[in-house]
């Protein structure tokens, strides 16, 4: 059965500039919705009524499952979804969103937007891709399972219960990524003015790596896997010394530490701990060293070094950057009571981290059974 003998798919319809208010009919743009498919719980663009009324069908109703449909790279045509809900009700979609409306009498709402985020119908729409556009016709001939109607309430049903497990465990890992900043404040909230501060300046390390010779094997750690995320130990590539020759100018010394990236993700920061991966890092990364590591790392996400030739073709830390900075460093028992609560948050992350993963497989597994008649 093809997707258009059991649904409308058009596009949306984005407003002119001289269109657009501070108020009136709410407009629902592409990032009014967030990267988990989420509405922000916030307009930010609006029309007059009567110019809304002249695109009736185009307002966004309950049960709507709006696409992606052009983007400046191919690559993220398609790439976000969102199933409308009541908070959206009658906002103007822009012409950026493509929108599916069931038939009610023939499609379930809930069974079509688990349809269309498949990931065996995420492949046939990017198919459908045509430069850096997707269009209503295109999409309207893929082929849906259509069992009868009790059977796909039945089926939506079970992917609304491993849904909602997913974004509960989601929600609580942003939670406790969010504690991390919150700690940190709570306990050095004064730090810009001194308070239980010792100022002086930053020591730290640099390892560049030149032609050479390394050990038997070596975990890289590049300065674009640093990035802005709350991201305590991150996947890095491992490779084997076979073939390979390496040298670097510096041993890292063992323990954990903080890697600044200066290339790439300029100034982002990242945690290690040896307990991960060995101390060695590419071109690109800086360690700083401070009392304590879990305060340097907080240090620089709330205070980002930026003192860097952000104009240049290709922006860059080096050593005249970061000689000059200065920091305000607490008193040693404070760091270790600081690192103490940390340590706990991050390991709560991990876990968190380890059972989002978990509800994440089921659900891909439930929504692959549910539309190849195995559920």
């Amino acid at each position: 059965m093809s997707l258009g003998d059991v649904a409308d798919v058009f596009n949306g319809k984005t407003p002119a500039k001289s269109e657009q208010r501070e108020a009136g009919h709410p407009v629902l743009k592409i990032r009014d919705v967030d990267d988990g498919g989420r509405f922000r719980e916030k307009f930010g663009s609006f029309v007059d009524q009567d110019y809304a009324s002249q695109f009736s069908k185009k307002q966004v109703l309950p049960g709507d499952t709006l696409i992606l449909n052009a983007a400046h790279n191919a690559d993220y045509v398609g790439s976000k979804s969102f199933f409308a809900t009541e908070d959206v009700r009658g906002a103007l979609a822009t012409g950026e969103w493509l929108l599916v409306r069931p038939n009610h009498r023939r499609l379930d709402p809930g069974f079509a937007h688990y349809w269309l985020t498949s990931a065996a119908a995420q492949a046939a729409i990017r198919d459908q891709v045509k430069g850096i556009h997707l269009y209503p016709k295109d999409v309207a001939r893929l082929n849906i399972p259509l069992p009868p109607l009790d059977e796909q309430r039945r089926l939506a049903a079970i992917l609304d219960k491993a849904d909602a497990l997913r974004r509960k465990r989601k929600r609580a890992l942003e939670l406790l990524d969010g504690l991390t900043q919150s700690i940190f404040l709570e306990m050095f909230g004064d730090i810009a003015c001194g308070g239980n501060s010792i100022k002086k300046k930053a020591e730290f390390n640099t390892h560049d790596w030149h032609e050479g010779i390394i050990g038997d094997q070596i975990v890289l750690q590049r300065g674009k896997d640093i990035t802005k995320k709350e991201a305590i130990f991150g996947d890095v590539p491992v490779i084997s010394s076979g073939g390979i020759s390496f040298y670097h100018n510096e041993k890292i010394a063992p323990g954990p530490g903080v890697l600044l990236g200066r290339k790439g993700s300029v100034g982002n920061v990242h945690f290690t701990d040896t307990d991960f991966w060995p101390h060695d890092t590419t071109l690109y990364v800086k360690e700083f060293r401070g009392n304590l590591p879990e305060f340097v790392y907080c240090y620089f996400k709330r205070f980002p070094i930026e003192n860097y030739e952000a104009s240049a073709a290709n922006p860059s830390l080096n050593r005249n950057n970061i000689h000059p900075v200065k920091t305000l460093w607490p008193k040693l028992n404070l760091q270790e009571r600081f690192s103490s609560r940390l340590r706990k948050v991050w390991l709560g992350i991990n876990n968190a981290t380890a059972q989002l993963a978990s509800s994440e497989a089921l659900f891909a597994s439930l929504q692959h059974r549910a539309f190849s008649g195995q559920l």
